[in-house]
């Protein structure tokens, strides 16, 4: 594989060198040759930045679920304040007689 630019490895975070044994995977990242043939027997996974980044995205759907989780915990509080604020209310007029 021909590089264009310099690219670090994602296995040794090393600059791949010009007319350094690359392998390229099927996703197009590139790695020394040295580095990745041991990769997959060692880690199960094809690439390794492809992991990092689907951990990525699976951490942001995480979030954004708790921050969808942690609004309607908020809307429901503010309705249950509401409602138990209206029933004070209702308690001070009944006994006042108003």
């Amino acid at each position: 594989m021909k590089l264009q630019a310099d690219v670090i490895c994602s296995i040794c975070y090393k600059i791949i060198e010009k007319g350094h044994p690359t392998s390229s995977l099927d996703c197009q990242h590139c790695f020394h040759s040295d580095c990745i043939e041991g990769w997959g027997e060692e880690s199960g996974s094809e690439c390794p930045t492809c992991e990092v980044e689907k951990k990525e995205r699976e951490k942001q759907k995480l979030y954004e679920e708790i921050e969808r989780v942690r609004h309607q915990n908020m809307q429901l509080m503010k309705r249950i304040m509401h409602q138990q604020i209206q029933e004070q209310i209702q308690n001070y007029k009944n006994y006042f007689g108003i």
